[in-house]
C-alpha cells in the first residue's frame, strides 16, 4: 500500500466483493483515466522501478484504447482464472496490438492462501482447471484439435500436481462462485 501512497495521483486502489479477478480489471478499465493500466495481484511486492517499466505498456500493463477494443478481461474464467491473461493477450493481438515482455518490470509474489482464487479442495482445483482450459480452446482453437487439447491439457495437470516443486494452497476463507 506504500506504493499507492506515494503515488496516490496516479494509483487508485479499489476494492470490490464481486467475486473474479476477470470481474475486478473490468472494474478497474471502466475507473481508469489514464493511457496505460496496470494490473498487479494484492499479494505482490513491486520492485522500486515497476511503475516506470511498466509505461511502455508491457508485462500486465495494456494501453486502455487496446483493452476497450478486446473488450476487456472474459468473466467466464472463474476460480483460478487460469488462462483469462492469455485470453486476453490472444484479442488484443487479433485487434492488431503487439504484446511486449520487459523483464525490468518485476515484483515479488507472495504466498497467500487467502486470496480468492485459491481453491479450497482438489476437487474444486480440478473443476477450475478444467473449466477454464475448456473455455480458453472453444474461444481460440479449431475444434477438430479438441482431442489432441484436452489429452496434452491432462498430462499438465499431471504434470502440475505432482512435481514436487508445485504447491497448490488452498482454503477455507470464502467459496467460490
Amino acid at each position: 500500500m506504500e506504493i499507492v501512497k506515494n503515488h496516490s495521483t496516479q494509483i487508485h486502489y479499489y476494492k470490490i466483493f464481486a467475486k473474479g479477478l476477470p470481474h475486478a480489471r473490468n472494474y478497474g478499465l471502466k475507473l481508469a483515466i489514464g493511457e496505460v493500466i496496470i494490473f498487479c495481484d494484492d499479494n505482490v511486492i513491486p520492485s522500486c522501478n515497476f511503475i516506470e517499466n511498466h509505461v511502455q505498456g508491457c508485462n500486465m500493463s495494456f494501453s486502455k484504447e487496446a483493452l476497450i477494443k478486446a473488450r476487456g478481461f472474459d468473466e467466464q474464467y472463474r476460480g483460478s482464472t487460469r488462462l483469462e491473461e492469455t485470453d486476453l493477450c490472444l484479442r488484443i493481438r487479433r485487434a492488431g496490438y503487439k504484446i511486449v515482455f520487459d523483464p525490468k518490470a518485476e515484483l515479488i509474489h507472495l504466498k497467500d492462501t487467502k486470496v480468492c482464487c485459491c481453491a479450497e479442495n482438489y476437487k474444486q482445483w480440478f473443476y477450475w482447471y478444467g473449466h477454464n482450459n475448456v473455455l480458453f480452446f472453444l474461444k481460440n482453437f479449431n475444434q477438430y484439435l479438441f482431442p489432441i487439447f484436452i489429452t496434452s491439457s491432462f498430462i499438465r495437470c499431471l504434470q502440475i500436481i505432482t512435481s514436487p516443486k508445485t504447491k497448490i494452497f488452498f482454503h477455507k476463507a470464502s467459496k467460490l462462485a
